[in-house]
């Protein structure tokens, strides 16, 4: 068995379309192939006010698009969409790609498993050929360490469900404690400075803060 991470980028994706055409990362964290379309489930973070990404997707050539998730800064979507080149190139040549998989910056990072060397050489081969594609960079990566990035996810996608199940005022909440740096040793800023910021008490902005920690790590330890 032979891991590769591949850094590509793809002129046949829809979701690098949509991405580019506004300030947009996509994690794509479920992939149901068919032969002629693709289910996807992901969540869009950045630019995501859903009209405009709807409208956008749409034009892409993605279809059957269900909202399942909005926040004010990202969107849970299921969509289906033609496979690419690259895709059914890896298929084809006996390989899997294994979510989840990152689009930013108008380029994809994939994990691509293949079961012997001889795969792994013709996965390459045919990406290479395709003048939809261009791979940027193919790191080796040994089995052992895949397995235990694998061993965390089930923490990481419980602690994106955490976070959808956030107010919006939670999860600002959260972000300006993070980014102002309460979070640090030593605190770079205080809850009273925080409170202040929002026009509210010391205790209200707490709660809040507290409210938004209670559901992670609730999340985590269900």
């Amino acid at each position: 068995m032979h891991a590769l991470m591949l850094t590509l980028y793809q002129e046949d994706c829809c979701n690098i379309a949509v991405s580019e055409k506004s300030d947009m990362d996509v994690n794509i964290l479920t992939v149901d192939f068919h032969d002629n379309y693709e289910i996807l489930y992901s969540i869009f973070s950045g630019d995501v006010f859903r009209d405009d990404l709807i409208e956008r997707m749409r034009k892409t050539g993605i279809w059957d698009i269900t909202i399942t998730s909005k926040t004010k800064y990202e969107l849970g979507v299921i969509y289906k969409m033609r496979p690419t080149y690259a895709w059914k190139a890896v298929v084809k040549s006996g390989g899997r790609v294994i979510p989840p998989i990152i689009i930013s910056n108008g380029v994809e990072r994939w994990i691509v498993l293949v079961p012997d060397k001889h795969s792994r050489n013709t996965v390459i081969e045919n990406l290479e050929i395709s003048s939809n594609t261009y791979v940027e960079k193919v790191k080796e990566i040994e089995v052992d360490s895949l397995i235990k990035i694998f061993a965390n996810i089930d923490i990481v996608s419980k602690f994106a469900e955490s976070l959808e199940k956030l107010t919006e005022i939670q999860l600002k909440t959260l972000k300006q404690a993070y980014s102002g740096g309460y979070y640090e040793v030593p605190r770079k800023c205080s809850l009273f400075e925080l409170a202040k910021l929002n026009g509210i008490s010391k205790n209200a902005f707490l709660k809040r803060l507290r409210g938004a920690e209670k559901k992670i790590i609730g999340s985590l330890f269900q």
